[in-house]
């Protein structure tokens, strides 16, 4: 008999790396026998997972409706109570709770809707299996359908020890999002006494783990795998003119394609204006073409912009990547061998980067510089805070100084292309299936 798996891959915060990861180990499940089919709640998702996979398309849009009905009751929005005039360059926060709001999660109604939702599709599909990544109701739902649960974890989130700002020795002192009340009935539903802090929900009957433990340093007793990573080339024609030759150093530049960052535009100049006065040849990824307009008024004869690309094509000739510190870029970044300047939004993306400064296969240099400001928030079920940026304070000189120093690096070279090697020695599509077989 055909075993079943649903995936869970988060899209609400409109990012797309927890469904891309789902895809390429849904796609390594199907070839081992494997039905497989998604949940997913945002219409782009669909462009990222291989038709012979199931879809099971569960919008939540009624949700806002739902919030404005219930706000009549009680105020549930979040809101800066010190109201913002200008957009911060750079958010921290300390914790999966602000994942709990930013995915839509105000109150326990809404949380229980959603539940229901996908019941149906469990009800209907009736999975042997659940894998979920990053998604905020996997847990609740293998515990009261009994069904196994896999989380795919990394470690500033892994459940058992949280350490979401591992690199810092001293951190702020943040009120953090009230969530509990909003997970109440689900607590009550699977009769389990609720347990505080956001990062738990991501329990699981076991762990799937990827990159290595260099990437990920992860230490549990519970069944795990680190599975490495894994890029499929896919050519596309509109590069067949990038010079393949090393006449020129080659820069590629992206913010992601998922959830846009505030002040895009004006980063987007900096990185511009930066960047013409170096001798070489930058791949710009505009998702939003924020530089249609800018493109027009002056001629940037070393800067080639495409609104999408796929990154197998351009990668394997880079040598170096100005990026976000969005997970798929930095994973595809040491899959490759080249190295990052991460240039984060938020605490998540930064993480991301000090792990890749930590293996000194990159640098991170931040847009805003602390001390930053405490910015009020009100909830439903509360007060809650943040830090913000609103100075952008990263210079010209600091950024081309950087680009030099390590696209001309042979110590970063020789690091990331270690992180490489392991990565690539690390992925075993047999040892994934074998793992996930083992725990139905």
């Amino acid at each position: 008999m055909t075993n079943k798996v649903l995936f869970l891959g988060n899209d609400l915060g409109g990012g797309l790396g927890h469904v891309r990861r789902c895809g390429r180990l849904a796609d390594i499940l199907h070839k081992q026998g494997w039905d497989t089919a998604f949940n997913i709640h945002l219409s782009k998702s669909k462009n990222f997972i291989q038709t012979p996979h199931k879809i099971f398309y569960a919008p939540f849009a009624f949700d806002q409706y739902l919030v404005k009905i219930i706000a009549k009751i009680k105020p549930i929005h979040n809101y800066p109570i010190n109201h913002l005039n200008t957009k911060p360059f750079f958010w921290e926060f300390a914790g999966c709770d602000y994942q709990v709001l930013r995915d839509g999660f105000f109150t326990d109604q809404i949380t229980r809707r959603r539940f229901n939702k996908i019941s149906s599709v469990i009800n209907k599909w009736k999975p042997d299996l659940i894998i979920g990544d990053g998604h905020l109701l996997s847990y609740f739902l293998g515990s009261f359908f009994q069904i196994p649960t896999i989380q795919i974890v990394r470690y500033a989130i892994f459940p058992e020890n949280t350490k979401f700002l591992w690199w810092k020795n001293k951190q702020e002192m943040l009120r953090m999002p009230q969530t509990l009340p909003a997970f109440r009935p689900l607590f009550d539903l699977i009769k389990q006494t609720p347990f505080e802090g956001g990062c738990k929900v991501f329990t699981g009957n076991a762990y799937l783990i990827p990159g290595t433990p260099n990437i990920e340093p992860i230490d549990t007793n519970k069944p795990h795998l680190f599975y490495g990573y894994h890029v499929d080339s896919v050519w596309d024609e509109r590069l067949i003119k990038i010079d393949k030759k090393k006449r020129f150093k080659k820069i590629f530049i992206t913010i992601g394609g998922g959830a846009q960052r505030s002040n895009v535009e004006k980063f987007y100049k900096f990185l511009l204006q930066s960047i013409k006065k170096l001798d070489v040849h930058v791949i710009f990824s505009d998702p939003f073409e924020i530089l249609k307009g800018e493109l027009q008024k002056e001629n940037y004869p070393n800067i080639s912009v495409f609104k999408w690309i796929e990154t197998s094509t351009v990668f394997p000739y880079l040598d170096l990547i100005i990026h976000h510190g969005g997970y798929s870029t930095t994973m595809e970044a040491l899959w490759w061998g080249i190295p990052s300047i991460i240039i984060p939004f938020h605490s998540e993306q930064e993480g991301n980067g000090r792990r890749i400064e930590k293996l000194k296969a990159g640098k991170v240099l931040l847009p805003s510089h602390p001390p930053y400001h405490k910015i009020d928030f009100k909830s439903r079920y509360g007060l809650y805070n943040m830090m913000a940026g609103f100075d952008f304070d990263l210079t010209e000189n600091e950024l081309i100084q950087t680009i030099e120093k390590i696209s001309n690096s042979k110590d970063y070279k020789k690091s990331v292309m270690e992180q490489s090697d392991s990565l690539k020695s690390t992925y075993n599509p047999h040892a994934i299936n074998d793992f996930v077989t083992k725990q139905v």
